[in-house]
């Protein structure tokens, strides 16, 4: 029954009736005292053909957790059908510690 789990979901994506999945930023820890307590991720949609590129910042301790929980919500995504677009590059990007909470900056 596991393996018509991700089937059914697909099908409930397709259709409608279930949000497309996301990561949501709350769901992780964003404090640090340092830069290296802070690593650039991708939170949001996980569906969309351009995307992914890194949006926030959260402490490292919530690396794997956060990895985790988008390669299982990524199960549920459609398959892509027919050709994809071009996507643009992602803008380069940096985790700071900034006052006791992981930001980006853009690297210059």
């Amino acid at each position: 029954m596991r393996s018509v789990m991700p089937l059914l979901a697909m099908l409930a994506f397709s259709c409608g009736t279930l949000p497309p999945p996301a990561l949501q930023l709350s769901d992780y820890s964003k404090s640090c005292t340092v830069d290296a307590d802070c690593a650039a991720v991708y939170v949001g949609a996980l569906c969309q053909v351009c995307g992914g590129c890194q949006n926030a910042a959260i402490n490292v301790s919530d690396l794997a957790k956060r990895d985790a929980d988008a390669s299982e919500a990524s199960r549920s995504c459609p398959p892509r059908q027919g050709p994809q677009p071009a996507c643009a590059p992602c803008q380069a990007r940096t985790a700071t510690c900034d006052a006791g909470t992981c930001a980006l900056k853009p690297i210059n």
